[in-house]
């Protein structure tokens, strides 16, 4: 767990997990209490589920300090727990529903979890959500997930902590706001080219504040999968305004900032914001191919430029604004 303090971590997301595993463990120590004396101090442990690669948006690098951070406010204040004390165990899962499900059923057996913080990803939480349902063990999602996880007759373990859609928005506008950034354009794909499931409910959400309070230059919703009309598009974005709000999926986000490379965006004079609510477990970059040329084409743009990504957790985030700021 020493390695985990070099990772960055997000304040948003430390305040949230502090809340979640004071209220959590303090029904897992009442519970834990009406078996012991309560005379002897007594652990809990959590299992942590995420990919080590920091390709991943919520990879364990990005949050392993945050949940560190965490911990040690819980076990510094006693009226959290009284006699026990908190810690966690972490597995590398790699986006892999088989590597997740052999280490929660190594957290369980071998080390004997409490409950589950994630898997992060959501092929990783539908299988790995089965077993935590059959043996009645909470498991925690912090992360936007499919449409599966809502049924609670099947997934009747897992608590969702993720916070309605508007959040997205909120903590763009603060962004925005904070930076003194007064025009802004949006740029995405619609539900037709987008497998989220609220895609055109996050996109009203978050155009409505950026409307009121920002002069929204433009709004531009588009077939993310048709070349031309990225081309197109991008190049009439770029023309409007420096600070940019791109709302799709993970794949069709990284077809448009490539874009925005091949058309010289990337030399520091622009800002872009990766707004994403679902599915943001995913890779940031796309999968190379073993062919050279398409592997190049799929690296993430090498960038002076600012890409933030945008999540309900991220309203205290202030890192890498610096340069655009200064630019």
């Amino acid at each position: 767990m020493r390695g985990m303090v070099r990772a960055m971590y997000y304040s948003g997301m430390r305040h949230i997990l502090v809340l979640h595993f004071a209220l959590v463990f303090n029904a897992a120590a009442a519970v834990i209490n009406n078996s012991t004396n309560g005379s002897q101090p007594h652990k809990l442990l959590i299992g942590f589920q995420a990919p080590w690669n920091m390709s991943f948006p919520f990879s364990a690098l990005r949050l392993g300090s945050a949940i560190q951070i965490a911990v040690e406010k819980v076990n510094a204040n006693p009226s959290f727990l009284g006699n026990y004390s908190l810690d966690f165990v972490y597995t590398d899962t790699d986006c892999n529903p088989k590597a997740s499900l052999g280490g929660f059923i190594h957290q369980v057996w071998k080390e004997n979890v409490s409950a589950l913080f994630g898997p992060a990803c959501p092929g990783e939480a539908e299988v790995t959500g089965l077993i935590a349902s059959t043996w009645s063990i909470p498991m925690f999602g912090f992360v936007g997930q499919s449409s599966k996880m809502d049924n609670r007759d099947i997934y009747d373990s897992y608590i969702k902590i993720m916070p309605p859609l508007k959040r997205s928005s909120e903590v763009l506008v603060k962004t925005l706001e904070f930076f003194g950034w007064s025009h802004v354009a949006m740029i995405g794909g619609g539900l037709d080219s987008n497998t989220w499931d609220k895609v055109d409910a996050l996109w009203k959400t978050v155009e409505d504040p950026l409307r009121a309070k920002f002069k929204l230059t433009a709004a531009v919703q588009f077939d993310t999968s048709n070349p031309q009309l990225v081309y197109r598009n991008v190049k009439y974005i770029s023309m409007v305004t420096r600070v940019i709000v791109v709302l799709t999926n993970r794949e069709d986000s990284m077809t448009l900032l490539l874009e925005a490379e091949r058309q010289g965006l990337m030399n520091g004079d622009y800002v872009f914001f990766l707004v994403q609510h679902f599915e943001v477990s995913g890779s940031v970059a796309p999968e190379r191919t073993h062919d050279r040329r398409s592997s190049n084409r799929n690296k993430p743009p090498a960038t002076k430029s600012v890409s933030c990504l945008i999540t309900p957790q991220s309203q205290n985030e202030r890192h890498g604004f610096g340069e655009a700021n200064r630019g």
